[in-house]
This record gives structure tokens, C-alpha cells and sequence, in this order.
């Protein structure tokens, strides 16, 4: 009967749904969709960082949350690349940028620049508009990216 008990504890706990839960911080690489992005920059060329922000900077109308998530961690990875890197700026993304030219991503900094404009904005980003009903929205998440945007060139 103890047996049974400990093995019913152990499923519950296995199945709960916060077992499952994705990470979610007000950083730029406090989420799952920024930590797949990091993976396959691991694997990839400047022009995936170009690609990511380029997705979110020509884009019409409204910009889903996986696309902001990703052009903000890209961006990251361009100030990153001009010297003015996040303090979380992770170790992988570090060693990226060190196997490859800095000048590389440069002309991707007024792109970048761009996509994080689009991402702050209340009526486009559905990023904003989640983070914009959280308590921490201004102090957390607003001041991280409008930091971000502070050390891209305009």
C-alpha cells in the first residue's frame, strides 16, 4: 500500500501541468522561444540573425510574440556584437559572435534597431500587449527592451 501511495505521489507530480510550464522572465533570454533561437544560432551564419530581425522589421500589421521573442534575443546578439553586449548575454551566443567577424552583423544593427521599435509598439507587438497587463510590465520587461533599443544605433 505504501508502494502504491509513493508511485501515485510520483505521477502526479510528473503529470502536474507546471511539470510542463515554460520559462517566462522579463529578460531577453528569459524564455523557451529565445533559448530554441540561441540553439540554432549555434548551428547558423549571420544571415540567420538578419533573417530573424528582418521578419519582424518588414513585417505589416500585427507581429506575433515568437517573432519578438526572437528579434529581441537577435538583437541582443547584434549589440552583442558591437561591443555593448546584455549582461545575460549567454555564453553560446558569446562564442558565436567570437568565430566571426564583428563588422559581420553591423549592417544589421539599423534592422534591429527597427524590429525592436516595432516590438515596443502597443498596437502591433502582441508582446506588448501581453507584458502590458503584467505588474512588472514597466520596471521588468519595458525597461529591458527600451535599454536594448538604447545601445543599438539609430
Amino acid at each position: 500500500m505504501a508502494n502504491t501511495k509513493r508511485l501515485c505521489a510520483i505521477l502526479v507530480v510528473m503529470i502536474s501541468p507546471d511539470a510542463f510550464a515554460g520559462t517566462w522572465g522579463s529578460g531577453p533570454f528569459d524564455n523557451d522561444t529565445a533559448a530554441d533561437w540561441l540553439y540554432e544560432l549555434g548551428n547558423s551564419e549571420p544571415g540567420y540573425v538578419v533573417e530573424t530581425l528582418r521578419r519582424v522589421s518588414t513585417s505589416h500589421g500585427y507581429i506575433q510574440v515568437d517573432d519578438c521573442v526572437a528579434a529581441i534575443a537577435a538583437s541582443e546578439v547584434v549589440a552583442g556584437s558591437l561591443g555593448k553586449p546584455h549582461v545575460s548575454l549567454p555564453e553560446s551566443a558569446r562564442e558565436w559572435l567570437k568565430e566571426r567577424r564583428p563588422d559581420t552583423l553591423l549592417a544589421a544593427a539599423p534592422i534591429a534597431g527597427k524590429a525592436i521599435a516595432r516590438c515596443l509598439s502597443m498596437e502591433d507587438s502582441e508582446l506588448r500587449q501581453l507584458w502590458a497587463e503584467s505588474e512588472s510590465f514597466e520596471k521588468k520587461w519595458l525597461a529591458e527592451t527600451k535599454g536594448l533599443l538604447e545601445r543599438l544605433p539609430r
